[in-house]
């Protein structure tokens, strides 16, 4: 694309030059650069294709003329600049440059020399910080410029079918990432706003990616407050995951794992006041037991799963679960528990016991959940499968199981004379 765009405009190099003369000659009325200045801050996060906080800019348009018409024509006239707006209302959440693809090569035409890393620093630093000041929106939104530097560390695109230099782009930028990140984190715990179960998982990335040793260190702040929680709380779930997803970094210090564990076994039995569970335990059980197994929570989910055996939570658990036959023979009682007080009905209760009888073989209660089966659901399309396990297996009474054959078979059945 920027080959392109050279083919059309001529060379990047003359473009950059050309588009920081008419930038400069916004202000020549006065002796600072402003509009220089806040485009070359949307383009110091536009280079990595993360949308700059337009909270702070607009404040300014709206007390300086001047640098409201220059945008005005930016963005309306040339096509340079495109606002987000959110809400329906009329006050743009980001901004961006239209063609973010020529981002990285116009600002590091500006900035690109070893002498310009104090601009740099700069720019990055009041995007940051302006947008963390949004407090008056959901952290999400207010944190996105952090986790969108975490994503591109951990090798993610910010969208689907993004561009894949984003990594080279980072490494462009880490060692003024490393610079600026220690010198925000102090002041992050100063927003209003503030909890470190919803601001605290993304430093944990942050922390991890970029090897900055944060102290305090976020991870071990995240993991006191979680084991400090009693009820379901927003940023919970996030915090957990990343406790999970970091644990190896500070085991020697923190097991995440085991207060993730300790978690769940609090909350498996918690229920909101219409006597729901909580609605993220079912998810953060699988990734525990995806990451670190069943055993350290396995009274936790047999108790989650038989309490509701047909909410969509314990069903989604009890294919993770499934999953795991292959691997270990751990998971097979909690879901021999859930077969026992699941209905026979269910869609994926016949596939859950054959799953068990392929990769673990036949049990006693095994034994007892197939011949539920075949009594209660006689006309199911599984019933020849699990009748034949029984036959095979010659546990159970054979004469009992004829007598199923030969009804469901429609047979008479024989007369005691």
């Amino acid at each position: 694309m920027q080959r392109f765009f050279e083919w059309e405009k001529g060379r990047i190099d003359d473009f950059a030059r050309s588009f920081r003369n008419r930038l400069w000659n916004f202000d020549l009325h006065r002796p600072e650069k402003k509009t220089f200045e806040t485009v070359a801050r949307i383009l110091s996060f536009g280079r990595l294709y993360i949308d700059y906080p337009a909270d702070a800019l607009e404040d300014d348009r709206a007390e300086d003329a001047s640098l409201d018409r220059a945008f005005l024509q930016l963005a309306r006239q040339e096509a340079h600049f495109s606002f987000d707006i959110q809400g329906g209302g009329n006050r743009a959440r980001s901004i961006r440059m239209t063609h973010p693809h020529l981002a990285d090569a116009i600002y590091r035409f500006w900035f690109g020399s070893d002498g310009d890393r104090v601009y740099r620093r700069t720019h990055l630093q009041a995007g940051f910080q302006s947008a963390a000041a949004r407090f008056g929106l959901p952290v999400a939104e207010r944190l996105a410029p952090l986790w969108a530097v975490a994503r591109l560390a951990a090798g993610r695109a910010p969208k689907p079918g993004e561009v894949r230099d984003l990594s080279a782009r980072l490494d462009l930028v880490r060692e003024d990432l490393r610079w600026v990140l220690p010198r925000l984190y102090p002041q992050a715990g100063s927003i209003p706003g503030f909890t470190q179960l919803t601001d605290l998982p993304v430093w944990t990335d942050l922390d991890a990616y970029f090897e900055l040793h944060l102290q305090p260190a976020p991870f071990t702040a995240l993991a006191q407050e979680v084991a400090r929680t009693t009820v379901p709380r927003p940023g919970l779930r996030l915090a957990c995951h990343k406790l999970l997803e970091h644990r190896d970094l500070h085991r020697a210090h923190v097991d995440g794992p085991e207060v993730v564990a300790e978690l769940l076994s609090r909350l498996s039995e918690w229920r909101d006041e219409y006597g729901a569970q909580w609605h993220d335990w079912g998810a953060l059980a699988e990734d525990f037991v995806r990451k670190c197994g069943v055993r350290a929570v396995d009274e936790a989910v047999r108790r989650f799963v038989t309490a509701s055996p047909a909410s969509r939570q314990a069903i989604d658990l009890v294919g993770c679960l499934v999953a795991m036959l292959a691997s270990s023979h751990e998971a097979a009682p909690i879901l021999l528990s859930w077969l026992g007080v699941a209905r026979t009905s269910l869609p994926s209760w016949p596939g859950v016991l054959g799953d068990i009888h392929t990769r673990q073989g036949r049990s006693p209660e095994f034994d007892r959940q197939a011949m539920r089966f075949l009594s209660e659901q006689p006309t199911h399309g599984s019933w020849s499968f699990f009748w034949e396990y029984l036959w095979h297996a010659n546990a159970v009474d054979r004469e009992e199981l004829e007598e199923k054959a030969l009804a469901w078979l429609g047979a008479p059945l024989a007369t005691a004379q």
